[in-house]
């Protein structure tokens, strides 16, 4: 495996295109894979809030941490999943506003992007994820 995020397959289609394509393959799969990712490498920035018993458990809604700004991805159990960008200040959130899953994959795709190539551990296991 090579060292060099440019050097990835899945780099040249780009993060945000790969995270789109799983999503729209089975989106609760997507949303677990995405959280068990995030809570290992971005445990401090990331919020899980699981839903359910014992091993049935599956995710209620997921938060990112990114500056001021937070994503959120929220299941409503039934139906299409809920993509959320809210500004915070001083941990006040300011303004919410619910995004199309192609625009907050984008957005949440660069974030991804520029903290795998500052960290090895997160290229690997982005690469797990995405590649």
């Amino acid at each position: 495996m090579s060292d060099n995020l440019e050097d990835q397959e899945w780099a040249k289609i780009g993060v945000s295109a790969s995270l789109l394509k799983q999503y729209g393959q089975d989106s609760k799969l997507f949303l677990e894979r995405l959280a068990n990712w995030l809570e290992q490498i971005m445990p401090s920035e990331t919020k899980v809030k699981r839903r359910g018993f014992f091993s049935h458990k599956s995710i209620a809604k997921l938060t990112i941490s990114a500056g001021d700004l937070q994503y959120g991805i929220e299941d409503p159990g039934s139906g299409l999943l809920s993509f959320i960008r809210t500004h915070v200040v001083k941990g006040i959130a300011l303004k919410s506003e619910e995004m199309k899953p192609d625009q907050w994959l984008s957005e949440f795709g660069d974030i991804v992007k520029e903290r795998a190539k500052g960290s090895q551990a997160a290229l690997d296991t982005l690469t797990k994820l995405i590649g």
